[in-house]
């Protein structure tokens, strides 16, 4: 699970960040045994007091690294995720990558800042973390700059051509993404100390309190977006949620604790932790009513749909045993049996191109289905808004199998069943209408010569 091990790499990268500025300033502070000539001198020719000019350039220094290297990773998990390369590499590959271009090492970064500020004042944990409290929401703000650029690069076009087709849990993740993407603006830039010293104390501290409004989407845009793969089969994702969730509880929990131990001299702090929790519970339950009612138009529609297909499949079925005993068999008929042999459950198809829909990863895929002397002769993808490497995996290898076996009843694609499950629904519903309109032709047919 990717989100724990994001946390595991985030507590150990800043175990030893903390660990060497604590260095860093124990040598500064050795380098001035008491004489002048060994400590670091000011532009003034004055001696600087011990352990702090020589120190703090050594963190300014370390602090640049680190922000070079996250920008570096940023980039790189940028033109992953816009390009699609890391959807094609083998599992564990596949699994480490998603470690920055899936945004939770940023989300643990996040979790590590959001989780200092409702720590007691006495734990070890808050007095190590305090320091560098900026300086990984800095970190942490540059990784999930490259995770949003390149989504935002990969399904903004789909939300201005196709959000219709977008299932409701990815569309409102998407939207929940943008909408934190915005909020972090400010609070990236303002958490620089250039920036923070030009602001005032009272408008500084004013527009940070709005990290418990990103903490809230933070939470909601993970669940929207794992909940989506649990639909899929991914039990990895459930156990995501649950990590997810037990840690904002707890945030939530030592939030208001501390805001309540405070109250002599904040009043107003629990009133804040308190509407902060409710908002972000209410946010998450107004997303998933949404998602309920979505995917209950969706059932109502399916279920209408296949009721239908049930009639036209009855219609056929008569239609074809009324063959059977009148003895009718013409050449034709023959001849269209014989070609259909192949197919699972196909009698006639009715010759016609056949545009229809089926449900994938991320929502609706559409695909056209040409028949032509009652043989499937020709599949297309018309439209799809998977992701360019699983769909295009899909589509080349469910439309080879149905092609050659002239029916749905084929293995689905290693890698990408998702995107080839509804490849199969939608060319399914492609073969139950011609089949329908090819027994509705033969009885025509049928009609016809009895008249004569």
């Amino acid at each position: 699970m990717s989100i724990l091990l994001a946390l595991l790499l985030a507590a150990a990268g800043t175990a030893l960040w903390t660990g060497r500025r604590r260095q860093h300033s124990e040598n500064g502070r050795a380098a001035a045994p008491g004489s002048d000539r060994s400590r670091p001198q000011s532009g003034n020719g004055r001696a600087a007091a011990p352990g702090t000019a020589s120190g703090r350039d050594r963190r300014r220094e370390q602090s640049r690294k680190l922000r070079v290297a996250a920008a570096a990773a940023a980039a790189a998990a940028a033109v992953c995720i816009a390009t699609g390369v890391g959807d094609t590499l083998p599992g564990a590959a596949a699994w480490v990558l998603s470690i920055f271009t899936g945004g939770t090492l940023s989300s643990a970064l996040f979790i590590e800042v959001m989780m200092t500020g409702a720590l007691p004042d006495k734990s070890v944990a808050r007095r190590a973390l305090l320091p560098v409290r900026g300086e990984l929401s800095i970190l942490a703000s540059i990784l999930a700059l490259g995770h949003s650029a390149g989504y935002l690069f990969r399904y903004l076009p789909r939300m201005v051509t196709s959000a219709g087709d977008m299932e409701s849990a990815v569309l409102a993740g998407v939207l929940c993404g943008s909408a934190k993407f915005l909020l972090m603006l400010p609070l990236f830039i303002t958490s620089f100390p250039a920036v923070r010293r030009k602001m005032k104390a009272s408008a500084w501290k004013k527009l940070q309190r709005l990290a418990y409004v990103f903490y809230a989407l933070l939470y909601v845009h993970a669940v929207l977006l794992n909940g989506n793969k649990v639909r899929h089969g991914h039990a990895d994702a459930l156990a995501a949620i649950c990590v997810y969730s037990v840690i904002f509880a707890v945030y939530a929990v030592l939030r208001i604790r501390r805001a309540l131990s405070k109250g002599d001299r904040d009043p107003s702090g629990a009133r804040r932790a308190v509407v902060t929790t409710v908002s972000a519970a209410a946010l998450l339950a107004v997303f998933f009513a949404a998602g309920e009612q979505a995917g209950t138009w969706k059932a109502e529609k399916a279920q209408k749909a296949q009721e239908s297909t049930g009639a036209a499949e009855q219609a056929e079925a008569a239609g074809s045993s009324e063959n059977s005993a009148a003895g009718t068999g013409d050449a034709n008929g023959v001849e269209n049996a014989g070609a259909a042999a192949g197919s699972d459950s196909i009698a006639t198809l009715a010759d016609g191109t056949y545009r229809t829909s089926g449900s994938g990863y991320n929502g609706r895929l559409k695909v056209a289905v040409t028949v032509e002397g009652g043989v499937i002769t020709e599949l297309k993808l018309l439209a799809s808004v998977d992701d360019k490497p699983y769909i295009t995996k899909a589509t080349d290898d469910i439309f080879a199998k149905v092609l050659e076996a002239q029916s749905t009843d084929v293995d689905t694609t290693s890698g990408a069943t998702p995107s080839a499950e509804g490849l199969l629904e939608a060319i399914g519903a492609a073969i139950e209408e011609a089949s329908a309109a090819g027994a509705a032709e033969e009885q025509s047919l049928k009609e016809y010569e009895e008249s004569d």
